[in-house]
């Protein structure tokens, strides 16, 4: 992570280094806890090295409130995984029948998966995911899936802020229905709508708390 490490992800990386991957885990699992980012100094300030995109833009990881406690603690480990070790990991998204509310439940024979989408920055001279990007992915659900037997599948979807190549159906549909479980910086144009119908949902629940 070079210039990206401060605070928390020195530690991490120091562990993580000798071997201690749990302990590692551990510690970048409690800045998330603190701070609500892995981009944060100890004492929760912007780290210097991102300070310029965090005053842009910074969605802290989110998880839904109507997925039940053991997927939500699957999806959250993952997450917090890649976002400490891909400083070129963009955003997360969910999307599917999870993120419409419209799930099979876990005790159905073919319960829906959790659905998610990936945003990564492209390699120089490239507009699409690389290999070792889709390893890192791989590699993170692995990782921590044998904690959580119950949870439910999760499905990466891997694409890069152009979305060339893509079938703009698909992507029309995660703006439309998605969740944005987390953010480095702004979305791309294609999935701006996510943000504005996120915040239109956030208010109107402020509105509904007010009566």
């Amino acid at each position: 992570m070079g210039d990206h490490l401060d605070g928390d992800y020195t530690d991490y990386a120091d562990r993580t280094n000798q071997g201690d991957h749990e302990d590692g885990e551990r510690v970048i699992g409690e800045a998330y806890r603190r701070c609500g980012s892995v981009d944060v100094s100890p004492d929760c300030s912007p780290a210097q090295a991102h300070t310029e995109s965090v005053t842009k833009f910074v969605q802290p990881l989110s998880i839904p409130a109507n997925l039940d406690a053991e997927s939500e603690a699957y999806l959250r480990d993952v997450l917090t995984l890649l976002i400490a070790r891909r400083p070129d990991l963009l955003a997360a998204i969910l999307y599917g029948s999870v993120a419409r509310g419209q799930a099979r439940p876990l005790t159905d024979p073919d319960p829906s998966d959790m659905d998610v989408l990936l945003v990564f920055a492209p390699e120089p001279g490239s507009d699409e995911v690389s290999s070792q990007q889709g390893a890192a992915a791989s590699w993170a659900k692995i990782e921590v899936i044998a904690r959580y037997p119950a949870a439910r599948d999760l499905h990466f979807v891997l694409a890069t802020p152009t979305f060339a190549r893509w079938d703009v159906s698909f992507v029309e549909n995660v703006a439309r229905d998605g969740i944005l479980l987390w953010a480095r910086e702004l979305l791309p144009p294609a999935l701006h709508t996510i943000v504005d119908h996120q915040s239109r949902q956030d208010n109107d629940r402020v509105v509904a708390g007010a009566r």
